[in-house]
């Protein structure tokens, strides 16, 4: 979450990670606090089968929509979720959204060599409150129809990956996506390789 957070890309409290291990313990960021300060002591932890967390601090308020994630996602492919709130990505999600054409709005991967190989589709999640289960349900379903990026409508971006560092990487890419968009609507219309 440092790392997110000294490249500009979510504010000091925004976001969250999650890691699962060998054991199908998960591991995730506590609730508040300064991202880029995290001490590794107070992640909250989860074992199997049980809905209880254990650490000095609540788990993050997401912790469903990471929980889902795993739950829909082959272990191999998913073993990080990383949420956090995008600066290039807003405003695509709250300007170019048109709720008859849901991928209105969501960076096209076809745009950038790369970006799709990263990433592949950007799916859109419906918005839904911040900690809800039916953010985490929305989330859920784009990912269990393969997604490995998802937009969360007016919040935020949901990754996953082997590795956190595979979130991380799908997280840039597709911020920078993003960016690259926004500059390049002033000369006119993206044009996505086929």
């Amino acid at each position: 979450m440092a790392r997110l957070y000294s490249h500009r890309l979510t504010t000091t409290t925004g976001g969250n990670l999650s890691l699962m291990d060998d054991d199908g313990v998960m591991y995730i960021t506590p609730s508040g606090g300064d991202k880029a300060v995290i001490d590794p002591k107070n992640i909250a932890y989860r074992y199997p089968n049980t809905e209880i967390f254990e650490g000095p601090l609540p788990p993050s308020m997401e912790w469903p929509l990471h929980t889902k994630v795993y739950e829909v996602r082959d272990r191999k492919e998913c073993r990080a979720v990383l949420h956090a709130h995008s600066l290039n990505l807003y405003p695509s999600i709250l300007f170019s959204y048109d709720s008859s054409d849901p991928d209105k709005g969501v960076p096209d991967t076809r745009c950038l060599i790369g970006a799709w190989s990263a990433c592949g589709r950007v799916a859109l999640a419906p918005y839904a409150l911040p900690g809800s289960e039916e953010l985490a349900d929305g989330v859920a379903a784009a990912f269990r129809a393969g997604a490995n990026c998802v937009v969360l409508q007016n919040h935020g971006v949901v990754t996953c990956g082997k590795t956190v560092q595979q979130a991380f990487d799908r997280f840039v890419t597709i911020e920078h996506l993003a960016q690259s968009i926004i500059h390049a609507t002033v000369l006119g219309t993206p044009k996505p390789l086929p």
